[in-house]
């Protein structure tokens, strides 16, 4: 069982959703997946990252996170995502090989925190996020409520149309939180509502402004080079 909690701070956020207009799934109900891999399948994944070369490690300050956006896992990865998403959501989804490994930790020299956002895409898109590995619980938020994940759980939602983020924690100077972000799109190739991006604008900026939570570097003393 995931935890789950409405935020005790969520004043005002949702006269601002009443405001802006209704967004295409921002009510969708997240759903959890549990036992997502096999434990031989989690080990062929962490030997693939670290096999890969570092010039294939983008760093983003904002969030001491390191993508691996170029690296593909075997054929039964992506189809076991694919069985995911028929057996638990509308069939109008599916993977087209855009996923990414991303791995939080100040050992890449910045504070990891991730601040209130939705995803730009050019269409609406759904994410699955697997949790693989994590030293420390650290709930995503999604809507103004949070979700604890557990190793091997994942939480399907609307990235593109729901404003999400991390809740502010201090992780640790030697903890890691290790994700794999799924990008499912819709088959019909449908696009967003006009006042979309408006309106994603304004709730994302207040609820970055209430939580006081900003895409602003933190860099730390510990860096990527000096652990390897």
């Amino acid at each position: 069982m995931i935890e789950q909690k409405p935020l005790s701070r969520k004043s005002g956020y949702q006269e601002v959703v009443d405001r802006t207009g209704f967004v295409e799934h921002q009510d969708f109900n997240p759903i959890i997946v549990d036992n997502v891999f096999t434990e031989e399948q989690i080990n062929h994944i962490y030997n693939t990252i670290n096999n890969e070369p570092l010039d294939k490690v983008k760093v983003a300050p904002w969030g001491g996170q390191a993508s691996w956006f170029s690296t593909h896992f075997r054929g039964d990865i992506e189809a076991r995502i694919s069985d995911i998403i028929l057996d638990v959501v509308d069939g109008d989804l599916e993977l087209r090989g855009d996923y990414s490994f991303a791995r939080y930790s100040e050992e890449f020299g910045y504070k990891t925190k991730l601040f209130p956002h939705a995803d730009k895409r050019e269409k609406p898109r759904f994410l699955m996020d697997v949790q693989l590995r994590a030293d420390t619980d650290w709930a995503i938020v999604i809507e103004d409520t949070e979700y604890v994940l557990k190793n091997n759980q994942g939480i399907i939602f609307s990235g593109t149309n729901q404003v999400h983020w991390r809740e502010p924690k201090d992780i640790g100077p030697h903890a890691r939180v290790d994700m794999i972000f799924f990008n499912l799109e819709f088959k019909d190739g449908r696009g967003f509502e006009p006042h979309h991006s408006d309106s994603i604008t304004q709730r994302s900026r207040y609820l970055r402004d209430f939580y006081q939570l900003e895409d602003t570097p933190r860099p730390v003393d510990r860096k990527f080079n000096e652990l390897q």
